[in-house]
């Protein structure tokens, strides 16, 4: 899926983000960030994977037309802020669609992940 994805963009997407979506199979996972509480994005199945890559596709093609960084997001808030991945450093960064990045969050995904706890259900 990210081999189709990254010719038809024609650009070279970030490693972390393919094994971000491509290690585990999965329902989104609760968390909370000392940014708030987020919604860590995963696919569950084949179905889940093409449409997140047109997800991805139609994120990228705004990001261009914007002429904005490519971000690729992989986690989000209830409110309108998402989690993104600067494709060319590996960063992750606070977003909100149609600006550009507005905080950055970690240098890499690993150390984003340490920053996370883990919610339980019918945690407050």
């Amino acid at each position: 899926m990210f081999e189709r994805l990254s010719e038809a963009l024609e650009i070279t997407l970030h490693p972390d983000i393919k094994t971000w979506y491509t290690r585990y199979w999965s329902d989104p996972i609760a968390a909370r960030h000392p940014e708030g509480e987020l919604t860590l994005l995963f696919c569950w199945n084949e179905e889940d994977m093409e449409r997140l890559r047109g997800n991805l596709l139609g994120h990228i093609m705004a990001k261009d037309k914007q002429r904005q960084p490519v971000t690729l997001f992989f986690a989000c808030t209830d409110g309108d802020e998402f989690m993104t991945l600067d494709n060319s450093n590996g960063s992750l960064w606070l977003e909100r669609p149609g600006r550009k990045p507005i905080k950055q969050l970690a240098s890499t995904l690993s150390e984003f992940l340490q920053q996370l706890t883990p919610l339980v259900d019918g945690e407050p």
